[in-house]
């Protein structure tokens, strides 16, 4: 792990080098208060800021096993041998291939088309728990079908550079079944926030605070996307079946900022040629891509809807975002102390439902209940809203609250409000991903048949963090690897004239580790605000050095130069280290000022 680690942050200054100098090329195409992150545990407390995500090893998840709340981690050596893969009569009953996938640059969905194309290999024949993050390190296992092995033998136990990040497969063995959705315990993060300017008491008094009451459990800015795709209005349109809407939406130009994108939807509002719109359109508009491609073979427009991988997802974001309004208004309206009467409690998580699932054991609030302050905040959880599915709604404000918002984003017809009395048993199944599995892309049976036979799924509230540490680290230079390791000890300590909070932590299933630290920070977690903010620490800092000029000069007659020359030409003449630039102490600075 600590390789990989290194390799992460050696990759990210290459990617940087000295475009921190330019203009950010893309702006951000939600704010959390147009999704509903909008309040806080307590109001009025001070914030300790700082950059998140400044690089990718600034940001490490690691999935935990659901069977035995283990981490999924690398070998010690980060290899395994593709001889590990067992061949004869034993293995020959075992369906499904397991292997651990390690990435960085890249979401998950990204990173399994991409090792699909490699292996030749379709990319719905590998399952996997969850969606991770794209801007950081991530560990997580992942099934295949054990007829492709074949195909998969050669890419075990190498590291595969592709655009804007890399990927690593290991740990490849036999199992009997495949992973689903929701199928873990949950993830371990390691994060660190750079440049934080409090001093050490303040910092651990609000790691305290996060420790002991928790964080809002909203769904993160991730969830959302971050491509030119408006994933709230395209999920509503998709959600009502208005194909001719969803496709305006995917097919608009008001967040994109390519050019060469915007070319091509602007072609295709003037309705112009397919072809030439599918070969203008950039390799990261997927879903663009594929629609136009089911179009060009014929098939009607609600048949090339149905051919987009993944659709699924921007219901999600869609619904994702009425659960974060719901959730604000709860805190907004009762406060974040203690459950009220008419709340849904979650009582406890029993075993043996059908299909040998988990199941939620929930209740109303009463009045006494709420008078003896029976059940706290951390026991509140909201329903999930899903096509198809039965919605139980609080009784109270909260549960009017949510008819009416239902009502006016004209959705009551896709699912059905129901008394708690109505539920069976007063148990619901204990996923905590959407009913809806990643790799379907078919609208649910539920919903085409109007039955609305399976209860809707509820998120909580508030959560509290597990096994929560936390140091606090002195690093010398803005772009220094603070984190160095999995298995190095979490303790204060480093040189340097930057001060970085080092937090490991563990989650449930379904939660977001951003929306943990927007607890604490107060600011803005998505990736272009933090980003920016790193960029222009990035710029100060390489201004200060006299060597920027040297460098700039020695780059532009870089380019100059053919293959050929360039081999002759020693680096050294022409090209300094990228660290050189960044490693200057406090004390140049002020002489270069």
């Amino acid at each position: 792990m600590a390789y990989v680690l290194r390799e992460a942050h050696s990759t990210w200054n290459d990617k940087i080098g000295f475009a921190a100098t330019g203009q950010l090329s893309w702006t951000p195409k939600y704010s959390e208060e147009d999704v509903g992150i909008s309040q806080y545990m307590k109001k009025r407390t001070q914030g300790i800021h700082g950059v998140l995500k400044g690089t990718w090893s600034d940001f490490v998840v690691q999935e935990v096993r659901i069977d035995d709340q283990r981490v999924v981690n690398l070998p010690a050596d980060d290899q395994v041998k593709a001889e590990d893969m067992k061949e004869g009569k034993a293995a020959a009953r075992q369906k499904w291939l397991k292997f651990t996938l390690c990435k960085m640059g890249l979401d998950t969905i990204s990173a399994i088309r991409i090792i699909a194309r490699m292996a030749n290999i379709p990319y719905t024949s590998f399952r996997f728990a969850g969606i991770k993050d794209k801007y950081g390190i991530t560990l997580q296992e992942v099934t295949l079908m054990s007829h492709y092995s074949h195909r998969f033998r050669d890419l075990v136990s190498s590291e595969y550079k592709v655009k804007n990040g890399k990927i690593w497969i290991s740990e490849v063995e036999n199992c009997s079944r495949p992973l689903h959705s929701g199928e873990l315990y949950g993830n371990r993060f390691v994060v660190v926030l750079r440049n934080v300017t409090l001093d050490h008491k303040t910092m651990h008094r609000s790691v305290r605070r996060l420790r002991k009451g928790g964080f809002l459990n909203y769904f993160g800015m991730q969830r959302f996307g971050g491509g030119s795709i408006p994933s709230l209005e395209a999920g509503r349109h998709l959600l009502l079946m208005n194909h001719s809407a969803f496709v305006q939406s995917i097919m608009s130009t008001r967040l994109s900022t390519n050019k060469q994108e915007i070319e091509a939807k602007e072609l295709y509002e003037k309705n112009g040629s397919l072809e030439e719109v599918m070969h203008l359109l950039p390799s990261y508009c997927i879903a663009e891509k594929q629609f136009l491609e089911a179009r060009l073979q014929g098939n009607p427009l609600q048949a090339a809807v149905s051919a987009i991988p993944f659709k699924s997802l921007f219901v999600q974001s869609y619904l994702s975002g009425l659960w974060n309004e719901a959730c604000s208004y709860r805190i907004k309206r009762y406060g974040s102390k203690q459950a009220v009467e008419g709340d849904i409690i979650l009582l406890e998580t029993i075993g043996g439902g059908q299909k040998g699932k988990k199941m939620q054991k929930i209740k109303i609030v009463s009045e006494q209940d709420a008078k003896n302050r029976t059940y706290s905040i951390l026991d509140v959880v909201l329903p999930m809203f899903a096509e198809g599915r039965r919605v139980v709604l609080p009784r109270n404000r909260m549960g009017k609250w949510l008819k009416k918002r239902m009502k006016v984003e004209n959705i009551m017809h896709t699912m059905k409000v129901v008394e708690i009395e109505d539920v069976d048993g007063c148990c619901v199944s204990v996923d905590q991903e959407d009913c809806e599995d990643e790799m379907q892309t078919r609208p649910s049976k539920a919903t085409r048949s109007k039955t609305f036979t399976e209860v809707c799924k509820f998120r909580h509230v508030v959560v509290r963090p597990q096994r929560m540490r936390s140091s606090v680290r002195r690093y010398s230079s803005v772009d220094d690897a603070v984190f160095r390791g999995l298995s190095e000890d979490l303790m204060n300590g480093g040189e340097g004239d930057f001060t970085a909070l080092v937090l490991s932590f563990t989650l449930p299933a379904g939660c977001y580790a951003t929306m943990a630290l927007r607890e604490i920070m107060r600011t803005e977690t998505s990736h272009h605000y933090h980003y920016s903010l790193f960029r222009e620490q990035l710029v100060l800092f390489a201004r200060s050095n006299s060597t920027i000029a040297k460098i700039s000069r020695a780059r532009q007659e870089r380019k100059k130069l053919t293959k050929r020359k360039r081999r002759r030409v020693r680096n050294d003449d022409f090209v300094l280290p990228f660290k050189t630039v960044f490693n200057v102490q406090a004390n140049d600075i002020e002489k270069t000022a």
